[in-house]
């Protein structure tokens, strides 16, 4: 559960595989990703997730990221929230415990949550993971 800059309280719903939005002033909900389960990139609903859990915001630049801890796909995602263009931002579909900075070397172990650490004098966020290992 977090909020962002245009009054929006977003989610991930771990039923049905989503991360929702509730906006504050229409008292709507939409979907912004996912539709299915699965670990697919894509925009909007035409990505997967399985069972996400925990997220955080990251402003970067004006342009808001939104990471999501993806439990049974050992990954971190990431959500561009002006295109809702999902993707993957850390792990593949195999569990581990091995940092490493590109994509493809760190793996996690049923990650849970996350948090991103945002200093001004960072290029690129810093994202500490809690997973069940």
């Amino acid at each position: 559960l977090d909020a962002n800059a245009t009054h929006r309280v977003l989610y991930t719903s771990c039923s049905d595989s989503t991360i929702r939005a509730f906006d504050l002033l229409s008292q709507s909900v939409t979907t912004i990703a996912g539709s299915y389960s699965g670990g697919e990139d894509g925009i909007g609903t035409s990505a997967s997730f399985s069972s996400p859990r925990g997220m955080d915001i990251y402003n970067n630049n004006g342009v808001y990221e939104l990471y999501i801890a993806e439990y049974s796909q050992h990954k971190i995602r990431k959500v561009s929230l002006d295109t809702f263009s999902v993707s993957t931002f850390a792990g593949v579909c195999e569990s581990g415990s091995t940092d490493g900075r590109a994509i493809y070397y760190a793996r996690f172990y049923y990650p849970n949550d996350l948090v991103v650490y945002r200093n001004s004098t960072m290029t690129t966020p810093e994202i500490y993971v809690l997973d069940s290992y």
